[in-house]
C-alpha cells in the first residue's frame, strides 16, 4: 500500500502503528512465524529481511526517525 502513496493515508494509521509496536528495542524486528515449512531466518535472532521491508514500508509512509533508524543499520 505504500508503494501506491497510501502511507500517509489515516486508513493506513492502525497498521503501522503494529508494525511499529513490534519493532525491538535495539531498533530491529524479529520473524513471528512463517507460511509454511520454509525458514529463512532464526526466529531467536533479529530479521535482517523483516527490518528490512519494516523499514521500507515505514520510509515510504513518511514514519522513520533518522537519528534512531539509521543507528539500528
Amino acid at each position: 500500500m505504500t508503494v501506491l502513496g497510501f502511507g500517509k493515508d489515516a486508513r493506513m494509521r492502525e497498521a503501522l502503528n503494529h508494525l511499529e509496536s513490534k519493532r525491538l528495542p535495539e531498533g530491529r524486528w524479529k520473524l513471528d512465524g512463517t507460511n509454511g515449512n520454509l525458514v529463512i531466518e532464526s526466529r531467536v535472532k533479529p530479521s535482517k529481511i523483516i527490518t528490512f521491508l519494516a523499514l521500507r514500508v515505514l520510509k515510504r509512509a513518511g514514519r522513520l526517525r533518522p537519528s534512531r533508524d539509521a543507528a539500528s543499520l
